[in-house]
């Protein structure tokens, strides 16, 4: 019962992969609340629509799926920081909250409901 396990790191592998989402955006893009809504909301259907067609005796199903979790951890926050931006809120690293487990849903909502800082822009 003692010993270090790689499932010991669990928890703590959606903040990991928030973070490489967040460092990789670079840009100064800014994102409006209603793209930010259709890409979360696509990314959401995208997931239901694997889920129900995992097959449990599937091990290839499996690891595909869990490639597009992984791949959900890094976009939501890559997509949050421009969604910042729009908010007029400069410091990126806010966005890794969306990849917090339970406070990660909240947090999103917060950035699909909040305003923007009211300067012109392009939507992206």
């Amino acid at each position: 019962m003692s010993g270090f396990s790689i499932w010991h790191l669990a928890p703590i592998m959606p903040i990991l992969l928030g973070i490489i989402g967040v460092a990789a955006n670079r840009g100064d893009k800014r994102l409006t609340r209603w793209f930010f809504f259709l890409r979360v909301i696509a990314v959401f259907i995208i997931g239901v629509a694997m889920a129900a067609l995992i097959d449990e005796e599937n091990d290839t199903a499996l690891g595909v799926t869990m490639a597009y979790i992984a791949a959900a951890w890094i976009l939501i926050p890559y997509w949050a920081v421009e969604r910042l931006r729009d908010m007029g809120i400069t410091k990126k690293y806010w966005a890794v909250l969306t990849a917090v487990p339970v406070i990660g849903v909240f947090y999103t909502l917060y950035l699909l409901c909040a305003g923007d800082d009211g300067k012109d822009r392009v939507a992206s």
